[in-house]
């Protein structure tokens, strides 16, 4: 338990203290929590058949909910109390989204959802494909139609899809663009031109360096 916190970066697992996922705040609220929901259902499903699977469990699912209520509340700036009161209803923790055609509702994956399958059940320690539930050719759309680079943080456009034939080229890579995807689990990101431009050529520069910039931007100039 305390291994997987740490690798998804919910929190201090010792003293409980949850944190947001600051890659993740550019995304959809569905896309947030389908992500949030495939981690700790796949680890509840591998370990269903435990008999305090759920008890054990008890502390890394309040890591994850308090990071997922957190990072949404970043998302919209707003409180984590706030957010929590959005989405509960009268069954659960729930997500509307309401489309053209049909309205989806995504309900938030608790440990009491948790039914343990029967002992003859083939797929109870096959992890689940994380990357299949965000790869919506509507959703690449709605980001490409935002118009801001999902690196910089620019609205200046013209704006491009970077693509990747494969997620185990960025899966161990050092790059902090290649994390930002391998954490979300796409292969496409939108880039303005220039960083589009600069990743092809090598010379990508670290995020910091436009937080950097900006920041030097807003600082009036004397004389």
């Amino acid at each position: 338990m305390l291994k997987f916190c740490i690798s998804k970066r919910y929190g201090n697992y010792d003293t409980r203290k949850t944190r947001h996922k600051q890659d993740l705040v550019n995304l959809s609220d569905a896309e947030i929590i389908l992500a949030y929901n495939a981690e700790l259902r796949g680890l509840a499903n591998y370990y269903a058949l435990a008999l305090n699977a759920k008890r054990d469990m008890n502390k890394l699912a309040y890591l994850c909910w308090g990071s997922l209520l957190k990072t949404l509340a970043r998302k919209h700036k707003t409180t984590v109390n706030k957010t929590a009161k959005r989405l509960k209803t009268d069954d659960g923790y729930k997500l509307v989204v309401q489309n053209e055609r049909k309205t989806r509702i995504i309900r938030v994956f608790r440990l009491k959802d948790l039914k343990p399958p029967p002992l003859t059940d083939p797929q109870v320690d096959i992890q689940p494909n994380v990357f299949a539930l965000t790869l919506s050719r509507s959703e690449l759309i709605r980001r490409l139609n935002a118009e801001q680079c999902e690196y910089c943080g620019t609205r200046e456009g013209p704006f491009e899809v970077h693509h990747i034939r494969r997620m185990k080229d960025v899966e161990h890579g050092k790059q902090l663009w290649q994390k930002v995807m391998a954490s979300r689990h796409r292969k496409t990101l939108i880039l303005c031109l220039q960083c589009h431009h600069l990743l092809h050529a090598g010379k990508l520069p670290d995020a910091s360096y436009f937080k950097h910039r900006q920041r030097e931007s807003r600082i009036p100039s004397k004389g």
